[in-house]
């Protein structure tokens, strides 16, 4: 699989993040979200980590997923889909 060559090569939060990215597009959230805290174990200010958690958390605890977002956003994510969601939680 081309994640394990990439990590192999270059083990990093971006890294980790595109994978959570890949998994969270087929819809193996779990998978992702794992990949996602390991991206954040690594750098604790990934902000694609952050909303991407974010986005699977405001389902079960809108609460949390508020924090995520709004921790995404204070650390650079500035496309609108991070304040779309945060719009939407609230």
């Amino acid at each position: 699989h081309w994640y394990q060559r990439a990590l192999r090569l270059k083990p990093s939060s971006d890294v980790f993040a595109s994978i959570g990215n890949a998994f969270l597009e087929t819809g193996q959230t779990e998978l992702a979200k794992k990949n996602f805290e390991k991206s954040l174990s690594i750098d604790p200010n990934n902000s694609v980590s952050l909303f991407r958690l974010g986005d699977i958390a405001v389902q079960k605890n809108p609460a949390e997923g508020i924090k995520l977002f709004e921790r995404a956003i204070e650390n650079g994510l500035l496309y609108s889909e991070p304040f779309q969601a945060l719009a939407a939680a609230h």
